[in-house]
């Protein structure tokens, strides 16, 4: 039995036929709902048999659906919606489309194609991807907010900056959360350097606390309060998003020791970039051979041919931008810790490659090796 669900905001449709094509249960609409997904599970079982579920990859809507269906031990199969527009328009002529009618040509397609259901790790997989991605968007805006806080320090005292080696250390921050203005700094008691030296763990000695205190007197910034307010503030959403970020930390990799990877045995690779990439590809199994992994990341070369002409261009960017992002961030660490990718990367270079270009072949390489790792079950082995 093959059942066709056309997914969307509140209500989903489904649609049952047999492997002759024969339409056992018409088109029917079910809520997004704890009766309308009963009413889905009565049909399912009251059909029998050995059952085939697909329906078109849609974002968040049918996040609840599949979860329902993993508790009550049915697979299903998600596909591009592509390729049921283009099976669509293969089988009929005319231009009518409505759920009922998509939830028929869902079934007739899943007919046609190899089952190939979401893996059973679905649960863990989907709560690492959320937790992942919502580690990124964290990690992205705290940047933007260490951008902030320097641009305004530019304004209001920009000696700061090049006098603390670490910008975001607790010291640094402390201070400007203390000051209201640049007079302020230059004010500085000795009390007040106390409590500075004691949050330093006496790092920051009375000679530098001095030094600070003559920079702010002599500094060309602008002694404006609203400057400092709005500093406070950028230190404020800095560090909401650090301890954010620590949280996320944690999580990722409690959620991570669920998989049996195999990619951290890669010496450079730690476990947050590991849980990113797994998160990314799901399901290694999904991708026949490791080149389809490697365009999948959007590092294969565009090809264009026209005639005798055949040229191959600049790297495709298509797929996941997140695990592409990934990979060269930690292309380097894994260099400075293998012999293997070290010695290829200067393979490549020695072929007259430049610095971006070789790091672009590491990275293929590397998707191959993580794609052998996690088919084959096996750890890392450098030369």
């Amino acid at each position: 039995m093959y059942v066709g669900i056309d997914i969307s905001k509140h209500k989903h449709t489904f649609a049952i036929i047999n492997g002759e094509g024969k339409v056992i249960k018409e088109a029917q609409d079910f809520d997004n709902s704890h009766d309308g997904f009963y009413l889905l599970l009565k049909a399912l079982q009251s059909v029998g048999g050995q059952i085939k579920i697909g329906f078109e990859s849609t974002g968040h809507y049918s996040v609840n659906l599949k979860h329902f269906l993993i508790e009550h031990g049915y697979s299903f199969m998600e596909v591009n919606p592509v390729l049921i527009k283009r099976f669509s328009e293969s089988t009929t002529i005319r231009k009518t489309k409505t759920d009922k009618i998509d939830a028929i040509t869902i079934s007739k397609y899943l007919a046609t194609v190899d089952y190939n259901p979401t893996s059973t790790k679905y649960y863990h997989i989907y709560h690492l991807k959320s937790l992942t991605r919502m580690y990124n968007k964290q990690v992205s805006d705290l940047g933007k907010a260490k951008v902030e806080l320097r641009n305004l320090l530019d304004q209001a005292f920009p000696e700061f900056q090049k006098f603390f080696t670490d910008l975001y250390g607790k010291t640094p921050l402390l201070i400007l959360k203390k000051a209201k203005s640049l007079k302020q700094i230059a004010n500085l008691s000795n009390k007040q350097y106390d409590l500075y030296r004691k949050s330093s763990q006496g790092k920051f000695s009375y000679p530098r606390f001095l030094k600070l205190k003559d920079l702010a007197k002599s500094s060309i910034g602008i002694n404006s309060k609203t400057l400092f307010f709005q500093i406070h503030l950028a230190i404020d959403k800095i560090e909401n998003l650090q301890e954010m970020v620590l949280m996320l930390e944690h999580e990722i990799k409690e959620t991570f020791s669920f998989f049996d990877s195999k990619m951290t045995s890669i010496p450079g690779l730690g476990t947050i970039s590991a849980a990113i990439i797994l998160a990314e590809v799901s399901d290694f199994n999904n991708f026949s051979n490791p080149d389809k992994l490697v365009s999948f990341a959007g590092l294969d070369n565009s090809i264009y041919e026209s005639g005798t002409t055949t040229k191959c261009g600049k790297i495709t960017k298509r797929g996941s931008h997140i695990l592409r992002a990934t990979l060269f961030k930690v292309s380097m660490p894994i260099l400075a810790n293998t012999k293997m990718f070290y010695a290829y990367y200067h393979k490549k270079r020695s072929e007259g490659k430049h610095h971006t270009l070789a790091l672009i072949h590491v990275c293929r390489k590397l998707l191959r090796v993580i794609y052998k790792l996690e088919t084959t079950n096996t750890t890392f082995k450098d030369i």
